[in-house]
């Protein structure tokens, strides 16, 4: 039997931890054998009739060396300086309704540990999120949802700030490519993380730019001393031996690590509603609520939720009743996210 929670004995949902014992986690220090799983494991869902699936190529360039300063307080390159290509292309998928306008698009960033996981590994996802919201959010079909997804690059092959830079160069390309139309973060795990280190990025600006943030399971913290990686540090689904692989991967030796966690002070006028999700049972538990509480104590809107029984990895699996929970949450928070990012712009 799987251990869910390491040596701690807390409430799972049965239906998960069913899914677990169908399909061991295969998360281990050998990221080639994990990249190699996941890839014979997937399979492009077909197209539904009136949606496009299309792959966008962006050129990526550096980000400014200076350290963020908090999330009101962006990195600002020099006066003058001119941005630097990193000399790598970045794929954003981009999956929308054929001839519908984009009413809002969601940014989805996928997990993996900053060392695994791809862009196309989120296609079915993309296309349920278009189906469920865009119904919710223009159920006259006047309007509909777009996802766009970023192929970052990953570590070890591209320490920090690779994926990042990656990830903040395909977002001002959907800024672009879809002015005048809300932005909604979407990330899960990693993905959450990378959301966390690009806002601390953004100037003021392009802040105002992004309606919403909607962040699962949040992989946030490179020190792994939170009270929660104690209790659940032996779990099967984000060991702390799993997270300490991954984080080992993605800096570089003699990397600051706490780059990624600015303290946040006060975040602008212009910033974006916050949803965050964490799990009960989970070595990352901690971390997110303490960016909860951070977001909250500098001024942001900002949402907590905790789903009964849930466990990392699995908060999102297709299918299963907590991901039918998160897509009911999310409801009204994407509604109230465009709602005041419209009336913000006047």
């Amino acid at each position: 039997m799987v251990s869910i929670g390491g040596d701690a004995r807390p409430y799972v949902d049965p239906e998960l931890a069913a899914l677990v014992e169908a399909n061991p986690p295969d998360v281990n220090a050998d990221f080639c054998v994990w990249r190699e799983a996941s890839e014979a494991a997937f399979v492009e869902p077909p197209l539904p009739a009136g949606y496009v699936r299309e792959s966008r190529y962006v050129a990526s360039f550096r980000l400014p060396t200076s350290a963020p300063q908090g999330a009101s307080e962006p990195a600002e390159p020099a006066a003058h300086s001119e941005p630097e290509p990193t000399g790598r292309d970045v794929e954003v998928r981009v999956i929308a309704r054929e001839g519908v306008p984009a009413g809002a698009v969601m940014f989805v960033i996928h997990g993996g540990g900053y060392v695994a996981g791809r862009a196309k590994f989120e296609d079915a996802r993309c296309l349920e999120l278009i189906a469920e919201f865009s119904e919710y959010l223009w159920p006259g079909g006047e309007k509909a949802l777009v996802t766009a997804a970023p192929d970052y690059a990953l570590a070890p092959d591209y320490p920090h700030p690779g994926g990042l830079e990656d990830t903040a160069t395909a977002l001002r390309a959907v800024f672009e490519w879809f002015e005048g139309v809300p932005v909604v973060l979407y990330g899960d795990s990693a993905g959450s993380g990378m959301i966390r280190q690009l806002l601390a990025r953004l100037s003021d600006a392009e802040l105002a730019r992004l309606a919403g943030v909607i962040a699962l399971e949040p992989c946030l913290s490179a020190r792994m001393d939170t009270g929660s990686f104690e209790t659940y540090a032996g779990a099967a689904t984000w060991s702390r031996e799993a997270a300490e692989f991954s984080w080992d991967a993605y800096f570089a030796p003699g990397t600051d690590r706490g780059v990624i966690e600015p303290p946040i002070s006060q975040v602008s006028a212009g910033f974006p509603l916050v949803w965050i999700g964490v799990n009960p049972v989970d070595t990352l538990r901690d971390e997110g609520i303490a960016w909860y509480t951070a977001l909250a104590d500098a001024g942001a809107k900002v949402e907590l939720h905790a789903f009964p029984g849930t466990f990392h990895g699995w908060l999102a699996g297709l299918g299963t009743r907590s991901w039918a929970r998160v897509k009911e949450s999310l409801r009204p928070f994407l509604a109230d996210a465009v709602e005041e990012w419209e009336w913000r712009r006047g």
